[in-house]
């Protein structure tokens, strides 16, 4: 169950990037277009001597950003493909699921990391019951049926009894050593303990910081697009120039930018949350 939870938990980061990496290409495509109609507007000014050629060379060297985020975003639609066909066997546009923080109690013992612990210990201590018995007597019963020298049938049985007579020497180093795997087996038990609700609390605090970033950088982008457009009318009555309107969208696009990756990390980080807690890979 673990191991399922954990593979589909890892489905989802995989989705969650490759709709990330989606949706990011295509705010490039956009912020793309917007500095080709930067340049396109500073070279009609430069021709009226309302623009420099710096401004030109500038708005060129912005536009190489974007070509390198792309750059890096091919990478990472690479590595993503391989992981996706690695996993179904195929490239899908599947979206991940809806995602919702599973309830946890804050207790240990309903996690599968703990659980797989308590599993050790229980095989632990059938070693040692198996141990303990070999210090009792062993009884043997076995059946024979046959025909005697004189060819009439014949039939016996026997019972035997065994006593380990030297199992001071034989079994009690075994039984210690049982005994001490039970120890041992119990003291990892709370190691991971510890362990596992210190992950869970690190991740329950990222997946909320995350939460709150996300609605900042939606409360921010939704402010940009008001700007931007408020810009643009302006433009379109003279009172702002092309840069200034394009800016603002640009400004717009990379907060969306920004806001794409916070929502594929919150859903990976959920999706790693729910896969320790039992009862998730159902």
């Amino acid at each position: 169950d673990f191991a399922y939870s954990t593979m589909k938990a890892k489905l989802i980061m995989v989705l969650a990037n490759a709709e990330r990496i989606r949706a990011q290409e295509n705010i490039l495509d956009e912020q793309s277009r917007l500095f080709a109609s930067e340049r396109a507007s500073i070279k009609g000014r430069i021709a009226a001597k309302q623009a420099s050629v710096s401004q030109y060379s500038m708005s060129q060297a912005d536009s190489t950003e974007i070509d390198l985020m792309r750059a890096e975003l091919s990478e990472q639609k690479h590595e993503t493909h391989a992981m996706l066909t690695n996993m179904v066997g195929e490239v899908s546009d599947i979206a991940p699921p809806p995602m919702t923080l599973v309830a946890w109690d804050n207790n240990p013992d309903q996690t599968y990391p703990v659980k797989i612990a308590a599993e050790d210990i229980t095989v632990a201590g059938k070693e040692v019951a198996m141990r303990e018995a070999e210090f009792g007597p062993h009884f043997e019963v076995s059946a024979d049926y046959g025909r005697m020298n004189n060819r009439d049938n014949a039939g016996t049985i026997m019972v035997g009894v065994s006593i380990p007579l030297w199992s001071s020497e034989s079994q009690r180093p075994k039984l210690a050593g049982a005994k001490a795997s039970v120890t041992s087996a119990q003291l990892d038990q709370q190691s991971v303990k510890r362990d596992i609700r210190e992950k869970l609390d690190h991740l329950r605090t990222q997946i909320d910081t995350s939460g709150k970033k996300i609605d900042l950088l939606a409360n921010k982008e939704k402010q940009l697009s008001q700007g931007a457009r408020a810009i643009t009318r302006e433009y379109e009555s003279g009172k702002a120039d092309v840069p200034m309107a394009l800016k603002a969208r640009r400004d717009a696009l990379s907060t969306r930018f920004a806001l794409v990756a916070e929502k594929a990390k919150h859903t990976g980080l959920i999706a790693e949350f729910n896969s320790y807690i039992v009862g998730d890979a159902q």
